[in-house]
């Protein structure tokens, strides 16, 4: 781990490739999770709750989301320093961009 010593989190590109990872990973256990549904809840669910788990789930995966992308950049707001907020962001932002771009050609291609 060689590489590692020189990781400075701090870094907006470091720390906004985090956050799109973690985006990205998030989303994956999602979709699995919704892949595999049937398998934990069975096929005989009553019509309430299917509905309930859904909105629910869209709850806190939107809160979630917004804590990766947003939270950081907003106390960085909070602290005056736009500058490294707007950076963030956009790295983030970008990285998220290109992961998902990359993931698609993967698929695509095999």
């Amino acid at each position: 781990m060689i590489f590692m010593k020189n990781l400075n989190i701090s870094q907006p590109a470091i720390r906004g490739l985090l956050h799109a990872a973690g985006a990205i990973l998030y989303i994956f256990a999602i979709s699995l999770f919704l892949d595999k549904g049937e398998a934990f809840f069975g096929s005989n669910l009553p019509n309430l709750f299917g509905p309930i788990l859904i909105l629910s789930l869209l709850v806190v995966s939107a809160a979630i989301m917004a804590i990766l992308f947003f939270l950081k950049p907003v106390m960085l707001l909070i602290e005056k320093q736009s500058r490294e907020a707007v950076l963030l962001l956009a790295f983030t932002m970008g990285w998220f961009v290109f992961l998902v771009a990359a993931l698609f050609l993967v698929v695509a291609l095999f």
